[in-house]
């Protein structure tokens, strides 16, 4: 996927710009898309779920420059701005606690479990402490 012309779809939605940009399988999906969007901004995820994902009325993949279409015409006119995104807190935690990706790896092939799993009880460590 073309993260660059993703962007400057998704501003063009929002801030309704023309970027010249045409949504195709390259650069489009829409649950990507939704998934942005509701980090932007809380009331965008409300208004995707009592429209968008409520209705399906073009499914993912089926036809990307019309459901792009009508993804802008539902939304409203929003300023640019910072999209805050969330970290995950095992990697933050593991980040406080300097633990390295080797070191995660290690234990997490002596322990037979999953670098996922690591991570968690990390995160319950550093929750503890």
């Amino acid at each position: 996927m073309d993260f660059k012309e993703f962007y400057k779809l998704l501003d063009e939605a929002i801030a309704k710009d023309v970027s010249g940009v045409v949504a195709s399988d390259e650069n489009y999906n829409a649950f990507i898309f939704n998934r942005y969007l509701s980090f932007y901004h809380p009331q965008i995820a409300i208004l995707l779920a009592k429209t968008t994902n409520r209705v399906h009325w073009i499914p993912d993949g089926e036809n990307e420059e019309m459901s792009f279409k009508c993804m802008k015409g539902v939304l409203p006119k929003l300023p640019k701005a910072f999209i805050q995104y969330v970290k995950k807190p095992a990697v933050v935690a593991a980040q406080e606690l300097e633990i390295t990706e080797d070191e995660i790896k290690d234990e997490a092939a002596f322990l037979e479990c999953s670098k996922r799993e690591i991570r968690n009880l990390i995160l319950d460590y550093a929750k503890r402490s």
